[in-house]
């Protein structure tokens, strides 16, 4: 697949996710006004559970879908961050050993 593809596929899948939540919310909001006039929920729990069994299967799509792309770019870039690790961490230890000097306040 190219990138381009891919991006497609993935906005799509967020897309899909999206609309999965937005109709996971619907039902919830029907299940406490069923609730609060005291009818059963069974066919909400239903719903919720296939939806959401749904919502899981698409995150695992957009998580392989994430996970399989020409990253040539990215790639060049991960590659040297780990060198400036030990340079961080050397400027923390100074910092730590020698705080910052504070001049006393000017007077005007």
């Amino acid at each position: 697949m190219t990138e381009e593809n891919l991006r497609v596929t993935r906005a799509r899948l967020r897309t899909e996710v999206r609309d999965l939540d937005a109709q996971i919310e619907r039902i919830r909001t029907d299940d406490r006004m069923f609730r609060r006039y005291g009818f059963g929920s069974d066919l909400h729990d239903i719903q919720l559970v296939a939806l959401q069994a749904q919502r899981q299967d698409l995150l695992a799509n957009l998580a392989q879908a994430g996970t399989n792309p020409p990253t040539a770019r990215r790639d060049r870039g991960r590659r040297g961050s780990w060198l400036l690790l030990p340079p961080a961490l050397v400027a923390l230890a100074v910092r730590s050993v020698f705080p910052r000097r504070r001049s006393a306040p000017r007077l005007a």
